[in-house]
């Protein structure tokens, strides 16, 4: 029962972290961003060796990687391992993060004292060598900041030709505009519309007409790259048909008024081409205007469009980031249920046991321990309080001391409930047991505190008062046979009874030998 019991104990320690004494083992640094250190336990005491392995991030920026260790043990032979942080090979560090395997798995390797390195001092150990490597290194800061960096000028770029092409569109039209009221030929450039020519028109420039009065106004005619136009006297000037421009040459030539139906038909001709030359350019400034309106809505929509891709990109990555911290979360909870289990598990191997009575249990000593504990289930605020091995030894008529004796004894040796655990036949096997339950509290992260009890030894060896009283001054007493223990095994003692005989057994002083 007790080998299938320390079996299963160490067992439980494969899942767990250690806070006992532990050895650094050297290991070659490769990369100066990053620092890797291995410890394992002092021996392999106990038939079990822990290695431990952390990664200190020496920089402020985020970083994934790979970390493979190759470990050389004796009895267990080549282990190869793969850190990692979450549910692949990968091992993810934060700026000035450090990763501890402690936190994410365990690592405990079994072997034999017949096939382990001896160390001297009766101590062994597993370990025989280590190599180890840091590959794929792939700087997660230098990804977003090139990300972003691409984003922005991506951003600015669109934004700028936008505002290029809105600018020159503009300047265009504003040109147009320009050329159109500044000189005649800009007016032939505009209109849709060309006047006939008849036999008097050609093709060539003519000077100013002699001015001639028109409805109260003079006017003068000249001809432009072949087309007819009229002259007001403030300067301005318009084009004209043929018909208006022969009648006010011909009334030149004569020096004589044009009629006001000549004018009226005159103006009607010069305000129809107004018009048709206004809805020219009308036109040509709505679609310009459709075109500027359509190509901003188009690089509007890119850039929203690019945004959009970028921001379901950085959603992508943060949610794989969160599902791996979730999953590390995950890990660290799991590995803590591990370590309170295997805490209240140790115990509940060392269960409480009364001082069996006498009759019930004929060896001359037996041997227990006491312990008591708080807090099993916090990470870091477990404590434990465990005695030295003690005896409970029978008096000379054969008893041994009450479970109640002792327990009361004990009460106050520990903030906690004291639990009485025993009972072995040799100090030894307690020793081993107690020394075991501490290796298990150690290993698990419990605060170890040492208490003494100096118990109930044998009469013969601790020379107690009881034993003085079988001397009397009357000679030596020859004593009786030893006494049947017929208390209960309830660890309390009965109640006493009324002795009508106490006089007489006082006045009894035994048999004398003279």
């Amino acid at each position: 029962m007790e080998k299938k019991s320390f079996t299963l104990l160490c067992l439980l320690l494969g899942t767990l972290s250690s806070f006992a004494q532990r050895i650094n083992i050297p290991v070659a640094q490769t990369d100066p961003r990053f620092t890797l250190s291995v410890q394992r336990s002092s021996s392999i005491a106990g038939g079990s060796e822990y290695y431990y392995f952390y990664v200190q991030n020496n920089t402020n920026r985020e970083y994934e990687l790979n970390v493979n260790i190759t470990l050389e043990l004796a009895c267990a032979g080549i282990k190869t391992i793969s850190l990692r942080s979450g549910i692949l090979d990968v091992l993810h560090l934060l700026p000035g993060g450090r990763y501890n395997s402690e936190n994410q798995a365990q690592f405990i390797y079994f072997g034999k004292k017949e096939c382990a390195v001896p160390l001297g001092n009766n101590s062994y150990t597993l370990y025989k060598g280590i190599s180890c490597t840091i590959s794929n290194i792939v700087d997660i800061s230098s990804e977003k900041e090139e990300s972003e960096a691409k984003k922005k000028a991506a951003d600015q770029a669109k934004a700028k030709a936008a505002a290029d092409a809105k600018t020159q569109k503009e300047q265009q039209l504003l040109n147009q505009q320009k050329n159109a009221e500044s000189t005649p030929a800009g007016l032939q450039a505009s209109q849709s519309v060309t006047a006939p020519k008849n036999s008097t028109a050609g093709s060539s420039n003519a000077g100013l007409s002699e001015k001639v009065k028109v409805n109260g106004q003079y006017v003068q005619v000249f001809r432009q790259n072949g087309l007819p136009y009229v002259r007001n006297a403030d300067g301005s000037y318009y084009q004209t048909s043929e018909e208006a421009y022969s009648r006010i040459m011909s009334s030149a030539a004569k020096n004589t008024p044009v009629s006001s139906n000549q004018e009226a038909a005159q103006q009607q001709d010069s305000q129809a081409l107004k018009f048709t030359q206004d809805y020219a350019r009308n036109q040509q400034y709505q679609a310009e205007r459709t075109e500027i309106i359509t190509k901003g809505v188009t690089d509007l929509g890119n850039l929203v469009g690019g945004w959009i891709q970028q921001n379901q990109a950085d959603k992508a990555r943060k949610e794989a980031l969160e599902e791996q911290r979730a999953e590390e979360e995950r890990q660290r909870q799991y590995a803590l249920y591990l370590k309170t289990s295997s805490r209240k598990n140790a115990f509940a191997e060392l269960p409480s046991k009364d001082i069996p009575l006498s009759s019930q249990d004929k060896a001359p000593s037996i041997y227990y321990f006491i312990y008591s504990y708080s807090n099993l289930e916090s990470e870091y605020g477990a404590s434990a309080y465990i005695s030295n091995v003690f005896e409970i030894g029978r008096y000379n008529d054969g008893t041994r001391a009450y479970t109640a004796t002792v327990k009361n004894d004990i009460a106050n040796l520990s903030p906690y409930a004291e639990v009485l655990h025993g009972y072995y036949y040799t100090a030894q096997q307690a020793e081993q047991k107690r020394q075991e339950l501490i290796a298990v509290l150690q290993n698990t992260g419990v605060a170890v505190n040492t208490i003494f009890y100096k118990g109930k030894g044998s009469a013969a060896k601790s020379g107690s008062a009881a034993a003085d009283k079988q001397e009397s001054s009357y000679g030596t007493v020859i004593s009786a046979a030893a006494k049947v223990d017929m208390r209960p095994n309830n660890g309390t003692a009965p109640k006493p009874k009324a002795d009508n005989s106490k006089e007489s057994q006082a006045k009894n002083y035994g048999t004398i030998i003279k």
